[in-house]
């Protein structure tokens, strides 16, 4: 009888972010939870962005370093600044891990 190595499933890493999912609107010095779940080997830790996607576009780095989660899901509590974020549409959130990330539909800041 022939013995071969056993193989398993191993899912492709993923992260999927939940909130914000676009229809939401955030206002200027209140907190909002982040939340998003992942799959596979996304690493230990995930960047979060704030990105900008109208006429003057930009991004920036609102955690880093930010714990990946566990059992699958992950969080980050998230108050809005008044310094350097205009009200406006067409705010993303991206989150990075070291091998895969995701990013929101446009969302309102106000």
């Amino acid at each position: 009888r022939a013995t071969g190595p056993v193989f398993g499933i191993v899912p492709k890493p993923a992260i999927d972010i939940t909130a914000p999912n676009g229809s939401e609107t955030l206002q200027h010095g209140k907190p909002y939870r982040i939340t998003w779940t992942y799959a596979g080997d996304v690493g230990k830790v995930v960047q979060i962005w704030l990105v900008h996607t109208g006429k003057y576009a930009w991004n920036r780095v609102i955690a880093e370093d930010v714990p990946v989660g566990r059992d699958g899901k992950g969080s980050f509590e998230w108050t809005v600044s008044d310094v350097g974020i205009w009200s406006g549409t067409d705010f993303t959130i991206m989150i990075s891990g070291t091998t895969t990330g995701d990013e929101t539909r446009p969302f309102k800041i106000k």
